[in-house]
């Protein structure tokens, strides 16, 4: 007679214990976050920290744009901090909420999920099914293990030219490929407009996409943004999101579904080392997904 034990380890989600919350408060020039801040944050996000949620207030209206870069920064600045802290990035959530309340414009609540101490022991362990065959009266027992099935055939990812449709998801950050401008200007050159049409194409797949174009520059140092020749104005990356934007809404993208913002050279992928191939890396303007 055979006796079958079936054991399931638990799984992740049944671990996760206590939620805390937290609301930092910012000054209204403020762009990072400050050390009386950053011990707070110390307080909560601790090892058994398995997600952090960022909820942060944007004001609505067109005349307080610095308060959405403002916002901007703080958020970039949030997340660099969490990441140094080794959470990985899918477990860093962003919402931003338009608001008329100019109370609420300089807050940032932050939401903290906890593994469950008591069953952190067992949320790493394998989901494998073990059998017990007690077999003949007199023999050792015998384990056996059920043999897991052959992998499914890979699921197929849509691909649209160098973009690929499952990169495009809430929070994630693309670098929109082969993008080149004309030397300290913001026109696209030519060559770019492949890439630029695969971005339509995904827009117009997903009616519900809603993006911010961000744009980078190099060369430059603490975060100092360069002088576009195009338009005789210091914020070269600025007007390089723009016209990406502009791009977008000319092939029949609403322009309510995208925004643009320009960092300078405040967040650069690889160390600036003379060489043109590192310059490239900076130099760019990326797709920030605000939701899907």
């Amino acid at each position: 007679m055979r006796l079958l034990i079936i054991i399931f380890s638990l799984l992740p989600y049944i671990a996760y214990g206590q939620s805390d919350s937290v609301v930092l408060q910012f000054a209204e020039a403020d762009k990072t976050i400050n050390k009386a801040q950053k011990i707070t944050l110390e307080k909560y996000c601790t090892q058994q920290t398995v997600q952090v949620h960022i909820k942060a207030y944007i004001g609505s209206d067109q005349s307080i744009s610095q308060n959405r870069i403002n916002t901007i920064f703080r958020i970039n600045a949030l997340n660099e901090y969490f990441q140094a802290q080794a959470l990985p990035n899918n477990a860093i959530t962003t919402e931003r909420i338009l608001t008329n309340d100019i109370n609420q414009f300089n807050k940032i609540v932050l939401s903290f999920k906890h593994l469950d101490a008591r069953a952190k022991d067992v949320l790493y362990k394998s989901s494998t099914i073990e059998i017990l065959d007690r077999g003949t009266p007199g023999k050792k027992h015998k384990l056996k293990k059920k043999k897991r099935k052959k992998n499914k055939k890979p699921t197929v990812v849509k691909t649209y030219g160098k973009y690929r449709i499952d990169e495009f998801r809430k929070g994630q950050k693309i670098v929109i490929p082969e993008l080149i401008f004309y030397a300290t200007r913001h026109i696209i050159e030519r060559g770019s407009m492949r890439s630029l049409n695969h971005l339509v194409a995904i827009m117009k797949d997903r009616p519900t996409l809603i993006i911010q174009l961000q744009g980078h520059i190099c060369c430059k140092t603490n975060g100092e943004d360069g002088m576009d020749f195009g338009t005789d104005t210091p914020n070269l990356s600025e007007n390089r999101a723009l016209a990406v934007c502009k791009y977008l809404i000319e092939h029949g993208i609403d322009a309510r579904r995208l925004s643009y913002v320009g960092f300078g050279s405040k967040f650069k992928r690889v160390p600036d080392g003379g060489d043109y191939g590192r310059g490239r890396l900076n130099r760019r303007v990326e797709i920030f997904v605000i939701s899907e």
